[in-house]
């Protein structure tokens, strides 16, 4: 097999963490890098997700009146009365 030698840049406080991680972890920078390497060509890409985060977080309204500490009674919850079915406590 024949290896080809890679060179990029690091900033000097990322590498000095990824190389006491990698040693901390019993392995070397290169051998992670390799692993790193095998498991995206397996996985033809990144071996994890890659997304933007989420634009929007849903909100609720904690201070509306039905909003309430849950109640349990013989392991089940127990839903207070004024609770209707299909009611929305967004703001």
């Amino acid at each position: 097999m024949t290896t080809v030698q890679r060179t990029f840049r690091l900033d000097e406080s990322l590498d000095q963490q990824f190389c006491d991680i990698a040693e901390k972890l019993g392995t070397s920078p290169s051998d992670s890098l390799r692993m790193f390497v095998t498991a995206f060509v397996s996985n033809r890409g990144f071996p994890f997700n890659l997304r933007l985060p989420e634009s929007k977080v849903r909100k609720f309204n904690v201070n509306h009146p039905n909003i309430t500490t849950p109640v349990i009674r013989n392991g089940h919850a127990v839903l207070p009365a004024s609770w209707r079915e299909g009611d929305s406590y967004d703001e």
